[in-house]
């Protein structure tokens, strides 16, 4: 199945999981999670066999930067005030920014903390999620990431990537210079190539006026030759 979600899950043949996550949720970008979650719902659809409308298709919009509402709002296609007209296709907007500053605030409960370590830092995981086993898991397991030699600090991180930048243009510019070397290189062969052949031709007895008209050099440049 081709898609662009950042991640999709396939729960046997019963759910499929279609996860986004985003910076922000203007109207273009929840337009695009929309039709990115349609394509998915109709690239799952067998041709010759009968439409999937007994599974379940769901739809979790991560965001960072909503502002106020819920943790998680569910967004429906209704009849009227209260009939949902499909229901097997859920789609939930997840508030990442409320869940994180719930946690900070110690109202949250275990499934919002949890969604809000989606973008808390390893220190306020420590600090805020004590006593929740997930939590002191995560933040064990972030622990060790952090302590291997393959982790680096943000001051490390920018360090090295300035220099990788560096680098990159050096490389970029060698690989610039490389070329026009080339290029002139080739420039010049020709041209010593087109005056050996003028040359040659000068010596046989050619005319001028004949040499322009083949080569469509100038006369003045002809003569330079000579």
């Amino acid at each position: 199945m081709l898609t662009l979600s950042d991640i999709l899950l396939n729960l046997i043949e019963e759910e499929t999981i279609h996860i986004e996550v985003n910076t922000s949720i203007s109207q273009a970008i929840k337009f695009r999670n929309l039709v990115y979650f349609c394509k998915i719902i109709a690239s799952d659809q067998v041709k010759g066999e009968e439409y999937k409308f007994n599974k379940k298709y769901i739809s979790i919009n991560l965001v960072c930067g909503l502002k106020g509402g819920e943790v998680v709002e569910e967004a429906k296609i209704k009849i009227g005030k209260n009939k949902t007209y499909y229901e097997n296709i859920r789609i939930y907007i997840v508030n990442l920014d409320k869940a994180r500053e719930m946690c900070i605030k110690e109202k949250a409960s275990e499934e919002i903390k949890h969604i809000g370590a989606l973008t808390m830092t390893r220190s306020e995981i420590k600090k805020y999620g004590k006593g929740d086993e997930f939590m002191e898991k995560l933040n064990k397991k972030m622990y060790e990431m952090c302590s291997t030699d393959f982790w680096f600090t943000p001051e490390e991180d920018a360090i090295m990537l300035k220099k990788a930048l560096q680098k990159e243009a050096e490389l970029n510019a060698m690989e610039k210079g490389r070329k026009k070397g080339i290029k002139e290189g080739m420039r010049e062969g020709a041209e010593k190539q087109q005056n050996k052949i003028i040359s040659n031709m000068l010596k046989d007895g050619l005319s001028i006026e004949k040499i322009s008209k083949y080569t469509d050099l100038s006369k003045n440049e002809i003569l330079k030759l000579t």
